[in-house]
């Protein structure tokens, strides 16, 4: 909804410039397409929504609920579908409104597989050359008007990573990662799957230089193993360090020189975190804007020995502390997202309220958001949920906040505090495996 690095270092990205088709306080979510939107001309991916003031009959009024979701305005570009841009994932914002979103190989049970044709993916013929490269697509979505665009492609090898037995599809790359924005020093990272790697790139698409963490990629047409798999990262909040997630639950990071390169010597761990399942990976990281406290969000995969197959369930958050004596993060508390620890691997810090006309912001980062599956209950829905910092205390027992909008939480007391969006707007239709990034 922000990005803690901003346009000059410190003071935060807050988009205010007339003509953009995203302001400040908006939300920007991606996700993936699946069968259960029959028509092809309606699986959006990505889509903007105007969550700028949160309805009133949440605030202290009634918890939700099956009947009681929150709808905002939402935009989407119709160029924003599968076809185009295939199943996105990571999501970032620029100084000028643009957004910036990768292409990933995840799919769920009802889930589509294929990268996007703008990426050059050919759909009858999928593991041609032009169809796996496809899979290393970014693509920058113009702040004006919407417009897709392919900006840059990363290295990919051919690998039939994964069958979908529903759809009878496989995908034949690994796809990438997360995508941050650097404002200090003006330019962008990204994680690949494929290889390991971090790729630092100019603001017209080119690599300026890559950092291989750990051991070097040994060069197979295979993902990176859990232990050298990087997933989320930004930077924090005074554009000196990147912070990146590696080997599923690990917290790694690097400082940036004063042209923004790396600075391989000082690759550094930070911490581990708590109580992760086998399965979940940390997908997203974020940062305040003052740079004081670190939320994280994991995505889990089906099976040990499925790479690109989503499962809906069993990931969390968390929430670390700066401390300036250490210069270490610290946990808050451990976040069980939805009715019961169904995190889908985005989350963002954002304003309790931004005004729409003066565009005042109350509670500055005091709001959490998460996309999450199960979010009301086992049967659904899907979608994104907020909880204002303030209400994790009470929905917690010692530093664990406990299934923060689900109907089996003990502390239904404070669920009329939470907001909740359903993806495709019918709770009915339960579209698993259709989670994304939110930011």
């Amino acid at each position: 909804v922000t990005d803690a690095n901003g346009c000059t270092g410190a003071t935060g990205l807050v988009v205010s410039l007339s003509g953009c088709i995203i302001e400040s306080g908006m939300a920007a979510a991606t996700c993936h397409a699946t069968t259960k939107i029959v028509d092809p001309a309606d699986r959006f991916v990505l889509a903007i929504m105007d969550v700028r003031e949160q309805p009133a009959n949440f605030s202290g009024g009634t918890a939700p609920s099956y009947t009681n979701l929150w709808s905002p305005a939402t935009y989407h570009h119709p160029d924003w579908t599968h076809e185009k841009l295939g199943n996105i994932f990571g999501l970032t914002m620029d100084c000028d409104c643009n957004l910036y979103v990768t292409a990933i190989s995840q799919a769920a049970v009802d889930g589509i597989a294929g990268f996007g044709t703008l990426g050059g993916f050919d759909p009858l013929n999928p593991s041609s050359a032009a169809s796996v490269e496809a899979g290393g697509a970014i693509y920058k979505i113009d702040g004006t008007t919407g417009a897709p665009s392919l900006f840059a492609k990363l290295p990919q090898q051919l690998n039939a990573v994964q069958f979908n037995s529903v759809t009878g599809e496989y995908f034949y790359a690994n796809g990438l990662g997360q995508i941050g924005y650097d404002g200090v020093h003006n330019q962008l990272f990204v994680s690949n799957r494929e290889d390991g790697k971090i790729y630092r790139l100019s603001m017209a698409g080119a690599t300026l230089s890559t950092f291989d963490p750990l051991n070097p990629d040994p060069g197979t047409a295979a993902p990176a193993t859990n232990a050298e798999f990087v997933w989320a990262l930004s930077i924090n909040a005074d554009g000196s360090r990147l912070y990146y997630s590696i080997n599923r639950v690990d917290v790694r990071s690097v400082a940036l020189t004063a042209t923004g390169d790396f600075d391989v010597a000082t690759d550094r761990a930070e911490f581990t975190v708590p109580n992760a399942l086998s399965l979940s990976k940390i997908s997203d990281l974020a940062f305040s804007q003052d740079g004081s406290q670190m939320l994280l969000s994991q995505r889990n995969q089906e099976t040990a020995t499925s790479f690109v197959n989503v499962y809906n369930h069993m990931s969390m958050a968390y929430l670390y502390d700066y401390d300036s004596g250490t210069g270490n993060y610290i946990l808050n508390r451990t976040i069980q997202v939805g009715d019961d620890r169904e995190s889908y691997g985005g989350t963002a810090f954002a304003p309790l309220n931004t005004d729409p006309v003066s565009g005042v912001v109350t509670g500055q980062d005091q709001m959490l958001w998460f996309s999450s599956a199960d979010i009301l209950d086992g049967a659904g829905p899907h979608g994104l949920e907020a909880v204002p910092v303030t209400e994790l205390g009470n929905l917690a027992s010692g530093n664990v906040s406990y299934n923060l909008s689900g109907s089996i939480s003990m502390y239904t007391a404070h669920r009329d505090h939470i907001y909740v969006i359903d993806y495709d707007g019918d709770p009915d239709n339960d579209t698993k495996g259709t989670g994304g990034d939110i930011d």
